[in-house]
């Protein structure tokens, strides 16, 4: 049985379309598979003035990208058709032009975007210094975001972690004396440190 998830989200962005237009700050928030719907969404979301996306442990930064983009034998092939097979149109080409990354934000003008993608992750792929260069870019181009080498900087209560932080106590957790909550709550007043990048 196939789950029509886009027709439900349509269904839901048309019913909440008066309360997007009139919000005095629209926020549109995801970790991993949400962080990914934030991506197959984008055409949906660039409708509205503004519109900030918090993009939680799913970030397709160049190096990420490019890998995946050479999956192209073995099983991925059937299993990309049979989860992709009716894309919006807004992702042509190869599958993972619709995850969110900053070419993809970039095209449809959203310009206020969270990125938070941590080397340790077991969903980054690809050469690790390249990975840090293409994300220290993607965040600084935003001046927003957050990323860690927990192994590398020993950070406790991090190194057997890397994926999801603003749904558990990671969130709260303090580096460099700054959490990924107080970072995000500045860069929606708009005030003070708003990215920790500790590669």
């Amino acid at each position: 049985m196939y789950f029509h998830g886009r027709k439900i989200i349509e269904d839901v962005f048309k019913q909440l379309d008066s309360e997007f237009k009139s919000a005095g700050e629209l926020i549109f928030a995801g970790y991993s598979a949400g962080a990914i719907g934030l991506g197959f969404n984008a055409d949906l979301i660039k409708k509205y003035k503004n519109p900030k996306l918090i993009v939680d442990s799913f970030w397709l930064d160049k190096e990420s990208r490019r890998v995946r983009k050479g999956w192209t034998k073995g099983p991925w092939p059937e299993i990309n058709k049979f989860l992709y097979s009716s894309m919006p149109r807004h992702c042509k080409g190869h599958w993972s032009a619709c995850f969110p990354q900053r070419t993809k934000f970039k095209s449809m003008k959203i310009k206020h975007v969270f990125p938070i993608w941590n080397i340790g992750d077991p969903y980054i792929k690809g050469d690790m210094n390249k990975v840090r260069k293409s994300i220290e870019n993607d965040i600084q181009f935003y001046d927003a975001g957050f990323s860690i080498d927990a192994k590398k900087f020993r950070v406790e209560g991090f190194e057997k972690w890397g994926h999801v932080i603003t749904a558990n106590k990671h969130y709260t957790k303090k580096i460099d004396g700054v959490s990924v909550k107080m970072l995000i709550e500045n860069w929606l007043s708009d005030q003070g440190q708003t990215t920790l990048v500790k590669h």
